[in-house]
């Protein structure tokens, strides 16, 4: 299992929309659209990135499961659950 073992790691935003996130055999799972973050200080913690891949439709993969290692980003969604369909605060979803 891959686990972010870095939480101080300091990302820009707007560096990683569209970066493709991939598993560790090298296949594509998505590209980067937004992440989710808890709103702690002095800076807000990543919990899970959203993405989109082929299917269309958004998904959220936490952050632990995620190793960005010379510029890449890369998965170990080892259980189905890691894959799953955003839920806004109100209780609406992404499409």
């Amino acid at each position: 299992m891959v686990v972010n073992s870095e939480p101080q790691v300091f990302l820009f935003l707007s560096q990683i929309l569209g970066d493709n996130v991939v598993d560790d055999n090298g296949t594509s799972l998505g590209k980067i659209i937004d992440v989710v973050a808890s709103l702690t200080e002095p800076y807000p913690i990543i919990t899970h990135m959203l993405l989109k891949g082929a299917q269309k439709k958004p998904f959220s993969l936490p952050w632990q499961r995620v190793n960005e290692t010379g510029g890449n980003f890369v998965a170990d969604p080892q259980y189905i659950e890691d894959f799953r369909e955003p839920v806004l605060q109100g209780g609406g979803t992404l499409a």
